[in-house]
């Protein structure tokens, strides 16, 4: 839910190092959005060519965000006031109180977007950090809204060169409370994204102070600017973490959430969640006190939609596993044979030819032991049903495939008590006179004579050609001078500060108990 209120034009002050575009001024306005929580008013906003002397286009906002909640039972700590509800269980050792909780964005770099032109949305340049009066602070981008008082401060977009502005909205994210749209300039066609909701929602322990839950999911062909390839799709699940005390949970996101597809599939987070609104992909510090919903993206080959979908998070013991869609456990397939090591097993489920190579697909299962398993240069094609002399002939390798989804990697990963099928890629040796053995150095009973030309790749299992989405942030000589300005500037400031005491809050991590894998690497021949 969002309004627009239309006031007087303010008066805006620039320096010496900032040039304003002319033709922009005219556009100075108010507006106003709100959802259940605050308001959120741009005062007034400037279209800079030149900016802290940077020679590029910014739109700069200044904004006042207005506390609105409705008084009620609140936890006190370090002075604020923190919603009791959204602690999953009470507990003596806190002081509770009637009043108006703090309102908190979690990090506003993914919570709030200019759209320029009913393009695809701008994040927050960091080049807001040097603003007069910016909005957020040197060490944190979690913005703090306190009853009573208005947060003001600057917020900088970089836009394109020369572009001329017809339209202009600032997107706000926040599935807890609403959303917020507020059209700024022309006509607003586009709004925040949503993600369809989950009719119902199950708790799982990250740790013992912290739950997830699983609260929605998309499929998308495209996040921001970025559109998925012909035969992948964006999977975004929208998550929820609350906490039974009032501590920091650390713990990096990339390295514990995957998408588990079926059985036999599990992708990990995609480093495109940085591209999302509310996403979760780096580092991450939550608060119980701020409103800790997320969105995860992963990419994923199409052709796979019939299998069932799961949020998996590795953790020490047992990971856990949240329900998403209901479908099928595995695709049918056959077990041409099988090889065995200590805690893990493969299945050969197929082999194939597609252009000039041989595919075999494979489908490894590891047992419940509290270890991950990871495999190093494990495969081979012989004429003969053995172990390859590197002296020899008429032996072949891998092919890399590590541009492939679903194609083996080097270091491949068996997540503890998993099952993972891929594929791996040899340049086609095959002929009508001479068998190959598919052998490995690690399952030495395993050794699979393929005896006649394969069939073709099934059409129905080209998800196995899928490539990895390349999401790379381009850092171009503007970004790489801002970034090197706001470093030095956060090196002063944290020297500034250095003398002051700062609180240190409870912290519960997951980083302190990941879970050890079981590395089995075959040495080089």
């Amino acid at each position: 839910m969002s309004f627009v209120i239309k006031t007087k034009k303010p008066k805006t002050i620039v320096k010496k190092d900032s040039k304003v575009n002319d033709a922009s001024v005219k556009f100075t306005k108010e507006s106003q959005g709100k959802n259940s929580a605050i308001t959120m008013d741009v005062k007034n906003f400037l279209v800079f060519s030149k900016l802290k002397n940077i020679d590029a286009d910014y739109v700069v906002l200044t904004l006042a965000l207005k506390n609105i909640l409705k008084s009620q039972k609140v936890i006190v700590s370090n002075g604020s006031n923190h919603p009791s509800a959204w602690l999953t269980k009470s507990s003596d050792d806190y002081e509770y109180k009637e009043a108006i909780p703090l309102y908190q964005i979690p990090d506003i770099m993914q919570h709030l977007y200019l759209s320029v032109n009913n393009k695809a949305e701008q994040p927050i340049d960091i080049i807001s950090l040097l603003m007069d009066n910016p909005l957020i602070d040197y060490n944190s981008n979690t913005v703090d809204v306190v009853p009573e008082k208005i947060k003001e401060g600057k917020v900088a977009f970089r836009v394109s060169k020369n572009e001329k502005i017809e339209q202009l909205s600032l997107h706000y994210y926040d599935t807890k409370y609403g959303n917020i749209d507020i059209p700024i300039v022309g006509e607003m066609k586009a709004k925040t994204v949503d993600v369809t909701k989950l009719p119902t929602k199950a708790w799982k322990k990250m740790n013992e102070n912290f739950s997830l839950s699983v609260t929605g999911y998309d499929v998308k062909d495209k996040i921001g600017a970025h559109k998925a390839k012909q035969e992948g799709q964006f999977e975004i699940v929208e998550i929820d973490i609350q906490s039974k005390v009032y501590a920091l949970l650390k713990f990096n996101p990339a390295e514990r959430f995957y998408l588990k597809i079926g059985e036999n599939y599990a992708l990990k987070l995609h480093p495109i969640t940085d591209a999302l609104p509310m996403g979760l992909y780096g580092d991450a510090s939550l608060s119980p006190g701020a409103n800790n919903k997320f969105r995860l993206a992963f990419y994923v080959p199409k052709g796979l939609d019939a299998l069932s979908r799961n949020l998996m998070v590795e953790l020490k013991g047992e990971d856990i596993v949240l329900p998403i869609k209901k479908g099928e456990d595995t695709l049918q397939r056959d077990v041409l044979a099988k090889g065995t090591v200590e805690g893990t097993e493969v299945e050969v489920n197929g082999v194939y030819t597609y252009k000039d190579k041989l595919l075999v697909n494979l489908t490894f299962i590891d047992e419940k032991d509290a270890y991950s398993t990871r495999l190093h240069d494990a495969f081979y094609l012989n004429v003969k049903p053995e172990i390859p002399n590197k002296s020899e002939k008429n032996w072949y390798p891998l092919v890399k495939s590590s541009d492939k989804v679903l194609g083996y990697k080097n270091h491949e990963i068996i997540l503890d008590s998993t099952k993972k099928s891929v594929f791996l890629w040899f340049d086609n040796p095959m002929n009508d006179t001479k068998p190959l053995y598919l052998v490995s150095p690690l399952f030495e009973d395993l050794k699979y004579k393929i005896d006649k030309k394969p069939s073709s790749l099934p059409e129905t299992f080209h998800y196995a050609l899928t490539k990895e989405y390349p999401y790379v942030v381009k850092k171009d000589s503007v970004s790489m001078k801002v970034l090197a300005m706001v470093s030095a500037f956060k090196i002063k400031k944290e020297k500034e500060n250095a003398s002051k005491k700062q609180d240190t809050p409870l912290v519960s991590s997951l980083e302190k108990v990941k879970k050890k894998s079981r590395f089995v690497t075959i040495p080089p021949f």
